[in-house]
């Protein structure tokens, strides 16, 4: 109606950084119940999801350590993870694993774990994902949460053991 409005209002903001740690767009979550629940920056010739992992610049050097990168599905479960010692998780942009995703990984990692939600969409992402690793000839595990939980939520209550175990 030619009003200007906040595209991101009543919404947690999450900064979006490119691979030299430059903020390119931002991811937000709704605090209420409206929809979309995540609604991130339009593609722009500088952010394009399909390129772009969340926390990848602070993951390039446990990259590097563990050869392995672990990959989750929301701002938050990356986040948790971080916080407690998962330094080598990224998460996707609201969008599957793409092969420029898998590309990028391999100058890092030899194997990737795929941690998505047990939910249908995340099975469904999660198998787009694998396409993508097969594709890119990339090894890769999937993680099978117990009891339906995300990743952040199974690290807040079953702490870090759970969560290493489902990596093993």
């Amino acid at each position: 109606g030619g009003k200007r409005y906040d595209r991101f209002r009543d919404r947690i903001m999450f900064p979006i950084h490119d691979p030299q740690a430059r903020v390119v767009g931002f991811g937000g979550r709704v605090l209420g119940h409206e929809e979309p629940k995540y609604l991130n920056s339009p593609e722009t010739p500088i952010y394009q999801k399909g390129r772009l992992l969340y926390l990848a610049e602070r993951a390039k050097l446990a990259f590097r350590e563990a050869r392995k990168a672990i990959i989750v599905e929301g701002y938050m479960d990356a986040i948790v993870a971080h916080q407690n010692q998962f330094e080598n998780t990224v998460a996707v942009l609201g969008t599957a694993l793409s092969l420029d995703h898998v590309r990028y990984l391999k100058r890092f990692v030899d194997e990737v774990f795929v941690v998505f939600d047990g939910d249908a969409a995340g099975i469904n992402s999660a198998n787009r994902s694998l396409e993508a690793l097969a594709q890119g000839e990339m090894e890769a595990r999937v993680a099978v949460l117990p009891d339906g939980l995300d990743p952040c939520d199974l690290l807040q209550q079953r702490g870090v053991e759970a969560f290493r175990q489902a990596l093993d």
